[in-house]
């Protein structure tokens, strides 16, 4: 007995296991949290597994190439995008960003204030008419 899934119903449980896992992720413990992803990662992986059915491969040999191709993805993201990302988080420290802009606004307010604090502001005299 196969139980078949409708794809659109796979592709609303997808982004609702996602969002259940970020919210429960807090009070998960590290084995259930893997077990999560695990599900998350082979649920999204599933289509390309019957696909490759639909080319006549064999599970057994469809799933290995499946996780191999996802590992392989994940692996070059890693390597080309992982040392420009370490780069830009080094760059943005937020305690020398902090300090930065109150220099910055500390030297804008004096500024303003050298141009707009020391006008001569013309006296309004209140005559008695008797």
């Amino acid at each position: 007995m196969r139980i078949t899934i409708p794809r659109w119903v796979q592709l609303m449980l997808i982004p609702v296991a996602i969002l259940l896992v970020v919210y429960f992720s807090r009070a998960a413990s590290h084995a259930v949290w893997v077990f999560l992803v695990s599900t998350i990662v082979a649920l999204l992986l599933n289509p390309l597994v019957l696909l490759m059915r639909r080319v006549k491969i064999p599970r057994w040999l469809a799933v290995p190439v499946v996780y191999l191709a996802f590992v392989a993805a994940v692996v070059i993201l890693v390597i080309f995008l992982g040392p420009p990302l370490v780069g830009q988080f080094q760059n943005c420290s937020m305690p020398s960003r902090l300090a930065q802009c109150a220099q910055r606004s500390s030297g804008r307010s004096r500024s303003l204030a050298g141009h707009t604090g020391h006008r001569s502001q013309p006296s309004v005299q209140h005559t008695r008419h008797h």
